[in-house]
């Protein structure tokens, strides 16, 4: 998590808890207004904690870990074979999928589909 965004949510949350403790402690004390300016206060803080946590698990969301994946030496034939395979049992694949599974290079299986896609073996779908 962002370092500025803890604070700003402990800032809040701190906030918060000042209000309730005054809220408990005072609340003979406190005229009509400044009570009701203090719930306002409250609910306005509730809402900003609630939009920064929105963001925040936004943000973990979308940060993702890439994945690392094991390259295995073959040649060109054996990866077009291993490729043509998965396909038939597959049927659908990304190119993500593909490449942790034939675990070729990279630049060799955009070859090899690029192939296939000219000799009609397989088609983009969209």
């Amino acid at each position: 998590m962002d370092e500025s965004k803890g604070d700003d949510v402990k800032e809040i949350k701190e906030k918060v808890d000042r209000l309730e403790h005054i809220i408990i402690e005072g609340f003979g004390k406190l005229s009509d207004n400044e009570l009701l300016h203090m719930q306002y206060t409250l609910k306005d803080l509730t809402i900003g904690l609630k939009e920064i946590n929105e963001r925040i698990s936004s943000l973990e969301w979308h940060t993702r870990t890439p994945e690392i994946v094991i390259v295995e030496e073959m040649s060109k034939k054996e990866a077009k074979q291993k490729v043509i395979d998965y396909m038939r049992a597959h049927k659908t694949s990304d190119i993500a999928e593909l490449h942790k599974d034939i675990r070729c290079d990279i630049r060799l299986l955009v070859d090899i589909i690029d192939e296939l896609r000219e000799e009609g073996k397989i088609k983009e779908e969209r």
